[in-house]
């Protein structure tokens, strides 16, 4: 309030014209319009950021690349902070596996393997161990990097706790893989499939989803196509390769960011015995859970053999991704042939 009451409407037209001197367009015109009349919009709109601000394009060195830090491998990375509101009961969990930069196979494999690792996560983790309300298994992608995320929310048990039986879950996972019928495999790419084939439903999602090829800077606007076409080529093996190669407990090319926000009154509580690992989130497979407690999967071994553990906080957050490496670019995707650019335009 202090600061609002300088500002004069001389000093806000002398930062607004600071602030328009130079620019980056991107933008996306949909619907019932031809392409000339696309073009002509972009270019009215660019003709008055020129005539009326002066602006002018950026220099080359001035457009931000965004890259995404590659976490170590066979490391522990925990960021930890307790939640900002005192009376919040819930603590939040989120482990990230880094997978690597995306292409439609990768996409298609990691779809897969969370389509078939939600249901029993969420048997297991919300069901039987009753670990909070919210137990998700999902698959990202950022700035062309993918992951999985396994995200849990709990009012009763602490971080440390729901990251124990996160792993516990994931070290017995295989075994659901392995057991994965022929049935069950070709169900649950026959959804996936269907899901990327639909048409849209509205004009808003059509444009959403295109303007986010042009945000990512990946172009791929035909990619759920493509992603329907590399999911019916894959194989169960290829969800054990993927498991064995960046999953696993033990993974040779696991890469994991674990995400602790403390609530203040969360408790320590004693490791539940896994059991009920199974597809069918009805039932509970009791010799499937006698299978796993044999491997000690219950125990903490899991992830006993990731010995190098970096504790993050907001305080070394920067200095901690400056010494990390960065994942290759997404400018790699040749953008399509009717990509277009203007002064200050990158996309129209």
């Amino acid at each position: 309030e202090a600061v609002v009451c300088d500002i004069t409407p001389e000093a806000l037209q002398v930062y607004v014209k600071q602030l328009m001197a130079r620019l980056h367009v991107e933008a996306f015109v949909g619907g019932n319009i031809t392409r000339e009349d696309a073009e002509t919009i972009i270019t009215d709109l660019e003709d008055k950021l020129t005539s009326r601000y002066g602006s002018q394009a950026l220099f080359p060195s001035q457009h931000q690349e965004a890259r995404v830090v590659e976490m170590p491998v066979r490391a522990r990375v925990r960021f930890s902070e307790e939640c900002r509101n005192p009376d919040e009961v819930n603590s939040a969990f989120d482990l990230v596996l880094q997978v690597g930069p995306e292409n439609n196979r990768l996409s298609a494999v990691l779809e897969l393997f969370v389509q078939v690792a939600q249901r029993p996560a969420f048997q297991q983790l919300r069901r039987v161990e009753q670990l909070g309300y919210i137990v998700f298994v999902v698959q990202r992608e950022h700035t062309g990097v993918r992951s999985i995320h396994f995200l849990l929310q709990s009012g009763d048990y602490s971080c440390e706790h729901m990251e124990k039986r996160v792993e516990a879950f994931i070290a017995g996972f295989r075994k659901i893989l392995e057991d994965l019928s022929e049935a069950e495999f070709t169900e649950s790419v026959d959804a996936l499939v269907a899901m990327k084939l639909e048409p849209p439903k509205t004009f808003y999602s059509e444009a959403r989803r295109l303007w986010q090829e042009i945000d990512e800077g990946t172009f791929q606007f035909d990619r759920y196509t493509r992603e329907a076409d590399a999911l019916t080529a894959l194989t169960s093996q290829d969800l054990l390769e993927l498991y064995d190669r960046v999953v696993a407990p033990s993974a040779p090319e696991r890469r994991e960011l674990a995400v602790y926000v403390c609530a203040t009154t969360s408790v320590e509580c004693e490791t539940i015995p896994m059991t009920g690992l199974s597809l069918d989130a009805a039932t509970v497979d009791e010799s499937q859970a006698h299978e796993v407690g044999k491997t000690g999967v219950h125990d903490d071994e899991a992830t006993d053999d990731l010995v190098v553990v970096h504790e993050v906080t907001r305080g070394n957050l920067n200095a901690f991704k400056s010494a990390r490496p960065l994942f290759s670019s997404v400018s790699a995707f040749a953008p399509p042939q009717h990509y277009q650019a203007g002064a200050l335009t990158a996309e129209t």
